[in-house]
């Protein structure tokens, strides 16, 4: 059960980030961001599933070139660090950024590999909602054998684009789950401790 759940929730991240690329900078909103391009990434999936198959570190790849850069990996990796990033030199900073984007990338460019027959509903904004720089759009993870996973991204106004950084599935959020494992990190090896640990998870 904590294997499918842990599943879902990464697939609905990856979602996000598959569906931030695609859609036009000049006209996009939180929505359609989300909604136009879902159905792309389950198509491709498709279409690639023998290639990755034979050759599953393909994924890798299409993670880092097309997902990534819509992302917002500096405001994640600030507020997973929490109290921490305060005390961190900028090079501290940017080499925890980067090995924590690595983190991800290798954690869980996997779920990728098991898609099945999910399909994403996007759920409308309340009125006016996306007219500040920060909102919520609600989703659902459907699937035949299994009930709908309520899927919530967090995302904030850059520009004229919208960017993701949390997914909380089912009210859990991924940012805070990876705070508290950074946190306890932090606590018994120091900040430096921390982000070597880290590395040699990302060479692992």
């Amino acid at each position: 059960m904590k294997r499918n759940f842990k599943k879902i929730m990464m697939f609905g991240f990856f979602v996000a980030l598959m569906s931030l690329f695609q859609a036009s900078y000049a006209q996009e909103d939180p929505v359609s961001v989300i909604k136009n391009t879902s159905d792309q990434l389950f198509k491709t999936l498709k279409v690639e599933k023998n290639n990755l198959k034979r050759d599953p570190s393909k994924v890798y790849g299409i993670v880092e070139k097309i997902l990534v850069p819509r992302f917002d990996f500096g405001t994640i990796s600030q507020w997973v660090m929490g109290r921490s990033w305060r005390d961190a030199s900028p090079m501290q900073r940017d080499e925890f950024t980067a090995e924590f984007k690595k983190l991800l990338i290798n954690s869980y460019a996997g779920v990728l590999l098991d898609y099945t027959d999910e399909t994403l509903t996007v759920l409308p904004l309340p009125p006016n909602a996306a007219k500040g720089d920060e909102v919520t759009v609600r989703s659902e993870i459907v699937s035949k054998d299994r009930p709908p996973v309520a899927i919530n991204y967090s995302m904030i106004k850059s520009g004229n684009r919208w960017m993701v950084y949390d997914v909380s599935v089912e009210g859990v959020s991924i940012v805070a789950n990876y705070r508290s494992e950074i946190r306890e990190l932090v606590a018994r090896q120091g900040v430096e401790g921390m982000i070597d640990t880290l590395k040699r998870k990302n060479k692992q």
